[in-house]
């Protein structure tokens, strides 16, 4: 089950990430409408990506699927060591087919450098929220 729960999680944390960038993107586009606004993208990308990773973490604690269901903090590193391994396997490809062309090996290593905090953060954050959906978490103390 170990191995189940670092693949999935690990590759929903790039996803995430992938989905907060290019989200990120278009949201900055869209408010200003001028090409950089790389100042405006780091921020959404980072609440985006952290935001889509709870919604998993919720959604699996919601429906109940315990054979995905964290099991201690020493997994959580596992899971944002192997999103490291995850994400030039799905960025490479996922750049080809939109753009055409391969990319650098400097878009790769940003991400790499995008994914560290910004995963840590994620994952912070899933402890945070796993911890408060334990039943009696929100319950007062006597």
């Amino acid at each position: 089950m170990l191995t189940i729960r670092v693949i999935t999680h690990s590759l929903l944390l790039v996803l995430a990430d992938l989905a907060g960038i290019g989200g990120a993107a278009l949201a900055a586009f869209w408010i200003l409408r001028m090409p950089n606004q790389v100042w405006l993208q780091v921020p959404i990308a980072v609440l985006l990506s952290v935001g889509f990773f709870l919604v998993w973490l919720i959604a699996v604690r919601t429906l109940r699927i315990k054979a995905l269901w964290p099991v201690g903090t020493g997994e959580s590193w596992t899971w944002l060591a192997a999103s490291l391994l995850w994400a030039p396997l799905v960025f490479v490809p996922l750049h080809y087919f939109t753009q055409g062309y391969l990319t650098s090996l400097g878009n790769v290593v940003a991400l790499a450098f995008y994914q560290l905090p910004v995963n840590a953060l994620a994952l912070a954050a899933g402890r945070l929220v796993w911890k408060s959906l334990a039943p009696g978490a929100n319950q007062p103390r006597q």
